[in-house]
């Protein structure tokens, strides 16, 4: 088994931690202050990047509210109320949102507040916020990017939210109510989302009914459709219906990808059946596919699962032969496979291996290996 040799180091795309916590404390200490906080925020230079939000949420009960119209200005609508909503400040969100402006917050800085809701269990605080924003469409404007009318976009956005969180139920009503109603018709990102919520939830009956319902709705099933059915097959254990969805996607002229393929693969993997996993493999270049590193992966781990070692270093040969190098995610399955059968040698011989070529194990290759030795009573090779 080799080991992949360390790249030279990235620059980072954002700051360090420490540089985030720093300034975002800087961008605290302006908002606190109530003299010019847009003037000094563009003075410090000081960017909305998204590491320095998580500092942010921790100050910003301790903010004045007075402030939150300058970091709504710095940071956004969207993110800004995202990040007030998380931390439950929800009647300063909606002051915010409903403050005189123009041209009104765009939907999407409403949706941070329709999934907290939902996320808190208040489905019907996430209810009440939609049909508010039905009745008063001119609180919102779209976002650029808004592919369906103003209805379908609005509903999108709370069956996204609720779907997410764990209610594909409320949002499959919501949709039926906007139907009945004539107010909103669902396109095919509100079935894809539904389809994704059943999903989730493990109704794999919903799931096949909603696709009969989006068919009978003359609404055409997208690459996306298709890989959220097959997602849910897999999970149920279920990959040759699965598998049969490839066929029936070349035949309608949508093209494959590999969330459509690599689910089917790792569900095969995962019940032993890898004779089926390489024929699915061997049809992966008819679908328009090439496997990736997380085909590979699949393929390892069920290996692994099933004790085959052989079968999973076969595994690491084929995919560097194509020229696609294993990961730390790649080797932490073999070492989970030792640290469950306490075999310290092959163990540390792999451990020994990736020191050796360059590769620098990941957190969950240190906790397992310290797992490994600590079970086998073999604590002085810990340090």
């Amino acid at each position: 088994m080799q080991a992949r040799p360390a790249a030279a180091p990235l620059a980072p795309s954002v700051p360090p931690d420490a540089s985030a916590a720093a300034a975002a404390a800087a961008v605290v200490s302006i908002l606190s202050d109530a003299e010019d906080p847009d003037d000094r925020l563009r003075a410090s230079g000081i960017s909305p990047d998204p590491a320095l939000f998580p500092h942010l949420r921790r100050s910003l009960t301790a903010l004045p509210e007075s402030a939150f119209p300058a970091l709504v200005r710095w940071a956004g609508a969207a993110s800004a109320i995202s990040l007030l909503a998380s931390r439950g400040l929800f009647a300063a969100s909606w002051r915010l949102l409903l403050s005189p402006a123009s041209p009104p917050p765009p939907l999407s800085a409403f949706a941070p507040l329709v999934r907290r809701y939902a996320r808190l269990g208040c489905a019907p605080a996430a209810l009440r916020a939609f049909h508010f924003l039905r009745r008063h469409p001119n609180r919102y404007t779209l976002d650029n990017d808004a592919a369906s009318p103003a209805a379908t976009s609005l509903l999108n956005m709370a069956v996204g939210a609720l779907c997410k969180e764990g209610y594909p139920r409320v949002a499959a009503r919501l949709v039926e109510r906007c139907r009945r109603e004539g107010e909103a018709a669902p396109d095919e990102r509100t079935y894809n989302m539904l389809l994704d919520g059943w999903s989730g939830a493990r109704r794999l009956d919903k799931v096949g009914k909603l696709w009969f319902e989006m068919r009978q709705a003359g609404v055409r099933p997208t690459v996306v459709s298709y890989g959220t059915l097959i997602k849910a097959l897999c999970l149920m254990q279920q990959p040759d219906q699965a598998a049969c969805l490839l066929d029936e996607m070349r035949e309608e002229g949508i093209e494959a990808n590999l969330l459509t393929c690599n689910p089917i693969v790792n569900a095969l993997a995962h019940a032993g059946r890898f004779r089926d996993a390489y024929k699915l493999l061997e049809k992966f270049p008819l679908h328009g596919v090439a496997p990736n590193i997380s085909t590979f992966n699949s393929l390892v781990l069920g290996y692994c699962k099933y004790g085959d070692l052989a079968g999973a270093s076969s595994v690491l040969k084929a995919m560097m032969g194509r020229g696609i190098l294993p990961t730390a995610k790649t080797y932490n399955y073999f070492f989970i496979f030792f640290a469950k059968t306490g075999n310290v040698e092959l163990g540390m011989n792999l451990y020994s291996k990736m020191v050796n070529n360059g590769y620098a194990p990941d957190q969950i290759t240190y906790n397992l290996l310290i797992k490994l030795l600590s079970e086998a009573n073999r604590v002085e090779l810990v340090v």
